[in-house]
């Protein structure tokens, strides 16, 4: 009977039943992880007493995760499309200021001061450059030749491990991946290389400095699963479900636009895998990629 436990303000379904004789149905219940619908009916005597409480718990997890993923992908199509539009706008302006910036950093008459400042316009027109970048990744429709290819899981998160190796050493993380053997996905290498590269580079971002990531790689029912866990502190359970929305971020200015995740997710679906994040047991949060393995039936 879930009582006050994992949904507060919900009265005890059993004990209203047991009161007022009634049947009660709750739509949504989360407990350990998971939702259930609660169905409780009362149990009558002969005379018609009260006598007990016929519960029912009915297991929608995966009904809500269904739920779940078909709001987010109507979400992100008409985000994408909206996306591009904008973005296509502001990439000549952006072009321009950055290009002035440029020359006036040539330009040996400016102060020190000076200089500074246009450095600080510089950055912040880079900034907004990848932001605009990220938007069109976000918006580029599905290439099919794309979605023929195959890909090395392993080769995928080394290749990713290479590219953030400065970034890491920077903020004194070790990253841990053991390479094994195992069957291609389906993907192009260079979209799965970027699926990895967000991914650890969120859990760099969580930690901060000092800490580890730690990646693992297995097979299971015709999947590549991979496992990328950190030492940061975890997600909240009240965001938990917002982290792959576009542009939904607690980073601080600077720290990321807020796609990366929802660039991933979106790939991930698109190629009939899935991505999954819960927090681990020790503190810090574990992200769980599944990969449909080449000529498996996938989901």
């Amino acid at each position: 009977v879930y009582c006050y436990k994992d949904s507060p303000g919900l009265d005890c379904p059993a004990v209203e039943t047991m009161a007022t004789g009634r049947p009660v149905t709750l739509r949504e219940v989360k407990k350990q992880g998971r939702y259930f619908q609660v169905v409780t009916t009362p149990l009558k005597s002969q005379e018609g007493e009260i006598t007990g409480v016929i519960e029912v718990l009915i297991d929608v997890t995966e009904k809500k995760k269904a739920e779940e993923l078909m709001l987010r992908t109507e979400k992100l199509v008409s985000l994408g499309q909206m996306a591009a539009g904008i973005a296509h706008e502001l990439n000549t302006p952006l072009g321009n200021i950055l290009g002035y910036a440029r020359l006036l950093q040539k330009d040996p008459t400016l102060s020190s001061k000076q200089a500074e400042r246009v450095e600080i316009i510089a950055e912040q027109a880079n900034r907004c450059s990848r932001i605009i970048k990220g938007l069109l990744d976000f918006a580029r429709k599905p290439d099919y030749e794309r979605d023929s290819a195959t890909c090395s899981v392993a080769d995928a998160i080394e290749t990713a491990i290479t590219l953030l190796e400065k970034e890491a050493s920077k903020r004194q993380i070790d990253i841990h991946f053991q390479p094994k053997r195992l069957p291609p996905v389906r993907g192009h290498p260079r979209e799965i290389e970027q699926v990895f590269v967000n991914i650890i580079l969120n859990a760099l971002q969580a930690i901060g400095n000092r800490g580890e990531v730690t990646i693992k790689a297995f097979e299971r029912d015709n999947h590549v699963v991979v496992e990328v866990s950190d030492t940061g502190p975890g997600i909240p359970e009240d965001i938990r479900d917002r982290i792959f929305d576009p542009f939904f971020t607690t980073k601080p200015p600077g720290e990321g636009t807020g796609l990366g995740l929802s660039i991933s997710a979106g790939t991930m679906n698109r190629l009939g895998g899935g991505i999954e994040v819960e927090n681990s047991k020790d503190n810090g949060a574990v992200f769980k990629l599944l990969f449909p393995i080449q000529g498996g039936s996938g989901r």
